[in-house]
């Protein structure tokens, strides 16, 4: 729909619809000669001339049209940007606001301030004053609060001039006593404006470093962490069974006799079935080694030949070997008492009474042949067969199986369950051969070796290097230790309970511009904090309530956070302490906002075009103190401290320098 802006009495009004401008001619309320354009365009026209006519309205009294050259040069004048004292003369006059003089172009401009300029001139003096000094405030304003412009301390600055050539016609004495006092006031408000400027926001107190608070939060249940260390030596064991076996070394409350001497056979018999079988030749030297002094002495030849017999005993005929042992010998008897009772018959129906000394030789050979035989032999013999049946198990792979599925059947059961019953804990034993148990005692330790094909095997390894066995401990040791906080503080876990940001709110001073306040604005520091307390162990209740640590933590930290995420010790040492979340306090001049002025203070705020609030400023911490002696410029400033620089003060600081 088709707009038009009006220039009535001096200002600009509109833009209006069309059909609204026809009714409103229509009716009277505006002349055929009122000047209008429309939004953006380049010249003004007539009313009468842009508005068709209508049978209700009054004729339209139209101009003369301009020449070609009045056109050509209205075009050319149009087409320029406006000057900047054009500008701010519309701004002065009140004939537009900051948002709508920018559509003003030069014709239009300089248009309206003749028409403005004409009324000055008739007579307007009183009600141009009153429009001035209100303008005025709102140019002082402005070039407050965007430009920067200092109007007290520097006479000949740019504000300063356009108040002098306001006031240089018509000469009235009610003008020069406002640019006087827009003067002083506008230099106090710039020298608020600095004091405010140099105020330096303040970090809220911490508490510091918040390791001894984690400390003071450490609960120890059980501080002795005394260890029994020693080694496991299996270099004993075939090495056919050692890469298979897994070694635990297991504490026991008690052992008693019955089960050590389980163990003890356990161990005994274990040691056999880790030996190979015997061959002929070990159990022949066995036997020599065994019973060679309990073979009794004999000078008969069936002495030699038994003797001969052991030394070529087999494996393969244990039992008929024995057999024709006992056989041997007792035909070896039996033989000498026959022929001693033949040799005595005869010898008792000889007349001769003579002594035959060579016949009772033979006769004490005999029976001493006879005794060996049927007395000491019988018993070499038992000896024998007992000892055969003693190393049965070390010649025979089935004697081995069978004595090992006896014990596995009714000996280890009964040593599993007295080590389930005793056992306080139990350790793996490491690649090489390291164990290490909590507490302080050393004693009733066993180990335990987990064959594969053969099941558990338990055994009671020696304390002491130089006792023999197929598994040992050794260098067994006690050391003992006291937890301390500081042992388990990095393995304390702690859980993020609230996040929580405080500042970030606008702080006002204020000045007046005749009776016009005017308000300086900065936005305190935004802190975050983040509350952790320690995470629930498993099974815990959640009603209990655990220790908790307000941490003042850095915005990118904040963000990457939620509640109930789990924060390593590592991290939560790198932040402060704080006994509460808290802010930057308002200092100097600064205070909150009153209620009853936030609103004014926004709508200022707003026309200067300044974001209100104006975005949270950052906390810049006081450079260090140097010893160096001050330089003569900064003897001249009188060591003023420089404000943190804000958003709104680079603005400002950039449009001064336009």
């Amino acid at each position: 729909m088709k707009e038009l802006v009006l220039f009535v009495d001096g200002q600009t009004v509109g833009p209006f619809p069309l059909e609204d401008v026809e009714k409103r001619l229509a009716a009277g309320e505006f002349s055929a000669e009122t000047p209008c354009a429309e939004p953006g365009a380049t010249e003004w026209k007539p009313l009468g001339e842009v508005v068709p006519a209508t049978g209700s309205r009054p004729t339209v009294v139209r101009l003369a049209r301009k020449t070609k050259e009045e056109a050509e040069e209205m075009k050319s004048a149009t087409s320029e940007k406006l000057d900047p004292d054009v500008r701010k003369k519309l701004l002065l006059y009140n004939l537009a606001d900051s948002i709508s003089v920018d559509k003003f172009t030069p014709a239009q401009a300089d248009a309206a301030i003749k028409i403005h300029e004409a009324a000055l001139k008739k007579g307007k003096n009183l009600k141009i004053a009153a429009g001035v000094g209100g303008f005025l405030v709102s140019f002082a304003l402005a070039s407050f609060l965007i430009t920067g412009v200092n109007f007290g301390k520097d006479p000949g600055g740019k504000g300063q001039k356009l108040f002098e050539k306001i006031f240089e016609e018509p000469a009235n004495p009610e003008h020069k006593n406002k640019r006087q006092r827009i003067a002083a006031e506008s230099e106090r408000l710039a020298q608020l404006r600095e004091e405010v400027a140099a105020v330096n926001f303040v970090a809220p107190r911490s508490q510091g470093d918040p390791r001894q608070t984690f400390l003071g939060n450490v609960e120890i249940k059980n501080a002795d962490v005394s260890t029994v260390t020693g080694t496991l030596d299996v270099s004993a064991l075939p090495a056919s069974l050692t890469p298979s076996t897994k070694f635990e070394v297991i504490q026991l409350k008690r052992l008693d006799g019955t089960t050590e001497d389980r163990i003890k056979k356990q161990n005994e018999l274990f040691a056999i079935l880790s030996t190979p079988v015997w061959t002929d030749a070990e159990l022949r030297k066995a036997i020599a080694d065994e019973l060679a002094e309990d073979f009794p002495k004999s000078d008969a030849p069936e002495a030699a030949e038994i003797a001969n017999r052991l030394k070529m005993f087999r494996l393969d005929a244990v039992d008929a070997q024995v057999q024709w042992l006992e056989k041997r010998i007792g035909e070896v008897a039996q033989l000498k008492e026959i022929q001693g009772r033949a040799k005595e018959k005869s010898n008792s129906r000889k007349k001769n009474t003579a002594k035959d000394e060579s016949a009772e030789q033979r006769k004490a050979a005999s029976r001493a042949v006879q005794s060996w035989a049927s007395r000491e032999m019988p018993k070499f013999i038992e000896k024998l067969k007992k000892f055969l049946a003693e190393k049965e198990i070390y010649y025979s792979a089935e004697k081995r199986a069978e004595a090992w599925r006896e014990f596995t059947e009714n000996e280890l059961p009964e040593i599993q369950n007295k080590i389930a019953e005793n056992e306080t804990q139990r350790t793996p034993v490491g690649g090489n051969g390291e164990f290490i148990l909590d507490g302080r005692s050393d004693r009733n330790l066993i180990a335990v070796a987990h064959f594969e094909r053969a099941g558990d095997v338990y055994f009671v390894p020696a304390k002491d290097e130089n006792e023999q066995g197929l598994v040992r401990m050794q260098n067994v040791s006690v050391n003992r230790r006291t937890l301390k906080p500081e042992d388990v503080l990095m393995d304390e876990r702690y859980i993020v309970a609230a996040k929580e940001k405080m500042g970030g709110k606008p702080l006002v001073t204020s000045g007046k511009i005749l009776s016009q306040e005017i308000f300086i604005v900065r936005t305190s520091p935004e802190w975050c904090y983040i509350t952790v307390e320690k995470k629930p162990e498993e099974g815990e209740t959640a009603s209990r309530r655990r220790p908790s640590v307000v941490l003042g933590v850095p915005a990118e930290f904040f963000e990457s956070v939620s509640v109930g995420d789990e924060v390593p010790m590592e991290k939560l040492l790198t932040f402060e302490r704080f006994g509460k979340a808290a802010e930057s306090p308002a200092t100097g001049r600064l205070i909150p906002i009153p209620d009853d002025k936030l609103e004014i203070v926004k709508e200022q705020q707003t026309a200067a075009g300044i974001a209100f609030p104006p975005p949270p400023e950052k906390y810049v911490p006081p450079a260090p103190k140097k010893e160096e002696p001050a330089s003569p410029e900064a003897e001249s400033d009188g060591g003023a401290a420089t404000a943190p620089e804000t958003e709104s003060d680079a603005g400002e600081s950039e449009a001064s320098e336009e």
